[in-house]
């Protein structure tokens, strides 16, 4: 799969590459796709909502935090917690020491 296919319909293709993709080519979508970005926000919420922290949605986050500017980690992680049921401080630490922020 090139690029350029991936976003072309990249929310499908991301959950058949089960979540392993590029994170260039995950960013990329989630800045022009507004389904790609519900998409990895509610997978890094439940990840959140199931273990407490980002566990299970590791490798997608770390893939896009060196990617993303510090106003989309910003907004990304006012997203979550406007997401989640239950706010602590577990899953900002984790965010933390992903994110940088």
């Amino acid at each position: 799969m090139t690029r350029d296919e991936f976003l072309r319909d990249p929310v499908l293709l991301w959950l058949k590459a089960n979540k392993e993709v590029d994170g260039e080519w995950v960013i990329a979508a989630v800045r022009s796709n507004p389904q790609m970005r519900e998409a990895v926000v509610g997978h890094l919420v439940r990840s959140i909502s199931r273990v407490g922290d980002l566990r299970q949605a590791r490798a997608t986050a770390e893939s896009i935090a060196r990617l993303m500017t510090p106003q989309e980690i910003d907004q990304l992680k006012e997203e979550i917690a406007l997401d989640l049921v239950e706010d602590d401080d577990v899953w900002r630490a984790d965010f933390k020491s992903i994110f940088g922020v």
